[in-house]
């Protein structure tokens, strides 16, 4: 299946930003990976699809250019991580993060969301705080993680080896002190 054309110049440009090679480079990196890109995995898709190293302050200044314009999105996973990945356009406004690949899919539109937002919005303005705008992001295991999970659990557990008296696994309490008062 090939990708409809991209057009990363016109992008830029609509959004106000200038028109750099990096910049050019890097959305159009994260227009076509399936999952967000850490700022490393984005220098070195930067250096494979170009050739070149880039400067990694660089990259840092077009990402957060990228985000302020709404070109992509900035997410801290778990691990606190930043990862960056072009802007999810959902029905919803709503979205899915995969804890282990980051993946991030579009949610589809519940009627019911709208009104518990409204009223999580309600609660929230009467403790004085003012939301301006509202998305849910649910985090779990996509489809594909849990079946590479499960490819694993299928083979027979590794057997535990035996330390040299043979009555616990090498390296228990029990074989370090007797290992420790035996001669050498």
């Amino acid at each position: 299946m090939a990708h409809a054309t991209f057009d990363s110049e016109s992008q830029l440009r609509d959004r106000g930003l200038r028109v750099t090679r990096a910049a050019q480079t890097v959305l159009e990196l994260l227009e076509h990976t399936s999952q967000p890109l850490t700022h490393d995995e984005v220098a070195a898709a930067y250096t494979t699809a170009t050739g070149e190293e880039p400067d990694r302050v660089t990259i840092y200044r077009v990402l957060d250019r990228l985000v302020e314009v709404g070109l992509c999105d900035r997410r801290v996973g778990a691990d606190r991580v930043n990862r960056f990945a072009r802007h999810v356009e959902a029905a919803s406004g709503n979205t899915f993060e995969c804890d282990q690949c980051h993946k991030v899919l579009a949610l589809p539109s519940d009627p019911e969301l709208p009104k518990v937002m409204g009223r999580l919005g309600r609660a929230l303005r009467k403790q004085g705080i003012d939301t301006r705008r509202t998305a849910l992001t649910l985090h779990g295991t996509c489809g594909d993680c849990v079946l590479a999970e499960a490819a694993p659990a299928a083979r027979p557990a590794a057997r535990p080896t035996r330390s040299r008296t043979g009555k616990g696994p090498a390296g228990s309490a029990t074989t370090r002190r007797r290992s420790a008062s035996l001669p050498r």
